[in-house]
């Protein structure tokens, strides 16, 4: 029984193709529905939570006013509150407004953060992202993200990347993970 570190971390992996993660396949391997529409608050995105949709799974609501870079870096932000958060009971929705992403550099350090990274970038990016040489900016326009987001990344040895950070909050095995 593999746990939900491996779980995520094979999804990646599933789901990388040319050092780039195709974080709508993510999202749709994750069960997760995306549907967009217009938000007349400074919602950039949500994600609802299975009981909050007719479907039954979790649902990603992007704004239609949105970039796609924008969109491609919301799925792995509202995923990784989402599973840091996961309760089936919960009423809560899981949103990322403007002032979020134009802030989210602010937040590096946090587990949302180094989560949703490490959704979005592959352990091989991350591992180079620190290096002097390495040119994030011209890697933000290959894989569709904002640049201040993949500046978030950043490799760390003591927390093991994806499986450490998972594993380490004690969380069920993956078979037991309640997103769909």
């Amino acid at each position: 029984m593999s746990s939900r570190g491996e779980y995520l971390q094979k999804l990646v992996e599933h789901c990388t193709h040319d050092e780039v993660v195709d974080t709508f396949a993510l999202a749709e391997q994750l069960n997760c529905a995306i549907a967009y529409k217009t938000f007349s608050s400074a919602d950039k995105g949500v994600l609802l939570a299975p009981h909050a949709t007719r479907l039954g799974h979790p649902a990603i609501v992007l704004s239609e006013d949105n970039s796609e870079a924008e969109n491609r870096t919301l799925i792995p932000l509202l995923l990784a509150d989402y599973i840091l958060n996961n309760n089936p009971e919960a009423t809560k929705r899981f949103t990322c407004d403007i002032f979020f992403l134009a802030e989210v550099r602010r937040y590096r350090a946090s587990r949302h953060l180094f989560l949703a990274t490490r959704l979005a970038l592959p352990d091989d990016i991350i591992a180079r992202i620190s290096g002097i040489n390495f040119d994030t900016n011209g890697y933000a326009r290959k894989a569709n993200l904002l640049p201040n987001f993949v500046n978030c990344a950043f490799h760390s040895h003591e927390v093991g990347g994806l499986l450490g950070l998972i594993d380490s909050l004690d969380m069920v095995p993956a078979s037991l993970m309640k997103f769909a």
